[in-house]
């Protein structure tokens, strides 16, 4: 029952970036922007599905993109690497929440 879920979670994340593309282009928006995925856990192959969607869009828009994360599929496993992106300063991180409705506390002190 989960996996058509997955499969229509994965679909409308590949329907927002098309329309962020397009919008993207009309506005025109500045190349170069860099973008992270953090999926819920790294070696899951449902997630590479959905992040290299993710990396072509951002290669159409002119951007640099990279794919980090936990290779287990905790939710505070997550933090360490949104804290280091924010670090980083990368202009949007895109985060695979793990729990649906739960708060994930995280850049303090970044």
């Amino acid at each position: 029952m989960l996996k058509p879920l997955r499969h229509t979670g994965a679909a409308a994340l590949c329907v927002a970036l098309v329309a962020i593309s397009c919008a993207a282009s009309a506005a025109g928006l500045k190349s170069g922007l860099k973008i992270a995925f953090v999926p819920k856990q790294i070696n899951n192959p449902y997630e590479g599905i959905a992040d290299d969607d993710g990396m072509a869009a951002i290669k159409e828009l002119g951007g640099v993109g990279k794919v980090v994360g936990p290779s287990d599929a905790g939710a505070s496993s997550q933090v360490q690497y949104i804290n280091t992106l924010i670090t980083q300063r990368q202009d949007a991180i895109v985060i695979a929440a793990r729990h649906q409705g739960r708060d994930v506390r995280f850049g303090h002190g970044a």
